[in-house]
């Protein structure tokens, strides 16, 4: 399989815009809504053309013997994508030591082909064409990159010299008379020149094709077939980061930051791949059966799922994407 260019590719085309509406209320809140389109035109896309046979007469080198035959793949303009959606926000400026955003966004984005080296792809693993991996397809399904809604909220508590909050304190003490207790109470004033930040983000999983058995309560191995072209979503992704910031002032215009930073601090599992049997991410001992009957060498004694090869080969870092990750570091501006 030999994937070629085209140097007379035509440039794609993008047609986007975007119309949007947001009220202030009381100049500490507003509220937006806003809808966008975007259309591409004539990006590239690979297809798969009729095998060529190569004679030796027909190389550059004089030692070539025999005939070969290659299967060109070819890029070529002709496919198309549209993103369409509405996002709603809402935020709230500064009152003192408190500021935060949300927005929640759904969309849908769909094309011909969600890759221009589609066509190519297929043809190495040996799958069967679809539709959109022809030239003349024309069928629009859900892109990879399609997120049917995300959401995401921020959180910003910032104390500084000129205005610092103060708490209440309630403390024991010790009296001559029963119960022997009783509680004092003081304000407390919080330290200055510091900042925590709070960010939320979740957004639906990835597309992909699902599979499954044309008989089910009797499967036969390799007799199985796939579900609408990445018409299901894996698992959602999320993340919740905090960040907190120390100041201080070193001259007139210069700062000195100490920060300390938690990416998804939660640890959530978020998947770059989807296992197409069962709709989740790869994981060790799960269904996978064309897995096994792809790399099973002896039908007798299949290989397992649960198997060393299975988690060093699917089942690695890679398949996950943005793990819980801990920063912290000193910066200085001025």
């Amino acid at each position: 399989m030999q994937l070629l260019g085209n140097p007379n590719l035509d440039p794609k085309v993008t047609i986007e815009y975007e119309a949007g509406l947001q009220h202030e209320f009381d100049g500490l809140w507003s509220l937006g809504v806003t809808v966008f389109n975007r259309d591409i035109y004539g990006y590239a896309k690979s297809v798969s053309l009729d095998a060529v046979d190569i004679g030796a007469d027909e190389t550059p080198d004089p030692n070539d013997t025999g005939t070969i035959t290659i299967e060109p793949v070819r890029y070529f303009n002709g496919d198309s994508a549209r993103s369409l959606g509405v996002e709603l926000s809402i935020i709230k400026r500064t009152t003192r030591w408190l500021s935060g955003s949300g927005s929640i966004e759904f969309s849908r984005s769909t094309g011909t082909n969600s890759s221009a080296d589609e066509a190519y792809l297929l043809a190495i693993y040996d799958e069967a064409y679809t539709p959109t991996a022809s030239i003349g397809g024309l069928t629009r399904t859900p892109l990879l990159w399609d997120k049917p809604w995300k959401i995401s909220a921020n959180l910003d508590f910032s104390v500084f010299d000129k205005d610092r909050p103060v708490m209440p304190v309630v403390y024991p003490t010790l009296k001559g008379a029963f119960p022997f207790v009783s509680f004092g109470k003081t304000d407390w004033r919080m330290p200055t020149n510091w900042s925590l930040n709070l960010l939320f983000s979740a957004e639906a999983g990835r597309r992909f094709t699902d599979r499954y058995y044309k008989n089910p309560d009797e499967p036969v191995e390799g007799e199985y077939e796939y579900g609408d072209y990445n018409s299901e979503t894996g698992p959602a992704t999320s993340s919740l980061n905090l960040r907190f910031n120390k100041f201080w002032q070193v001259g007139n215009n210069q700062r000195l930051t100490f920060f300390v930073e938690g990416r998804n601090i939660l640890n959530h599992k978020n998947y770059r791949r989807v296992n197409s049997w069962t709709g989740d991410g790869y994981k060790v001992g799960d269904y996978n059966p064309s897995w096994v009957e792809r790399w099973s060498d002896d039908p007798e004694d299949p290989i397992s799922t649960n198997s060393e090869y299975y988690a060093k080969g699917v089942v690695d870092p890679s398949y996950i994407q943005n793990p819980r990750t801990i920063l912290t570091g000193v910066s200085f501006s001025w």
